[in-house]
C-alpha cells in the first residue's frame, strides 16, 4: 500500500521451513520507492520459521509485430 492505495502484491507457498516466492509485483508508477524491499522484509517477519526461500526470475518473450 502507498498513500492508502494498493500498489502491488505477492503470492507465497509455505511448506514447513521452506518457502517459495511465486509472484512479487509492484505497479510501475511505484517503482524505486522501496516497496518491494519493504514487502519482502514483512514476509520474513511474518514467516520466521522459513529457513530456505526459493524464487525464479521468469523470462518473458517480446514479440515484434
Amino acid at each position: 500500500m502507498m498513500n492508502g492505495q494498493p500498489v502491488g502484491g505477492l503470492i507465497l507457498k509455505i511448506e514447513g521451513d521452506h518457502g517459495e516466492l511465486e509472484i512479487l509485483f509492484v505497479s510501475p508508477h511505484a517503482h524505486s520507492k522501496g516497496i518491494g524491499y519493504a514487502a519482502w522484509c514483512a514476509v520474513e517477519e511474518l514467516y520466521p520459521q522459513v529457513k530456505v526461500w526459493q524464487t525464479i526470475t521468469p523470462y518473458f518473450e517480446k514479440r515484434i509485430p
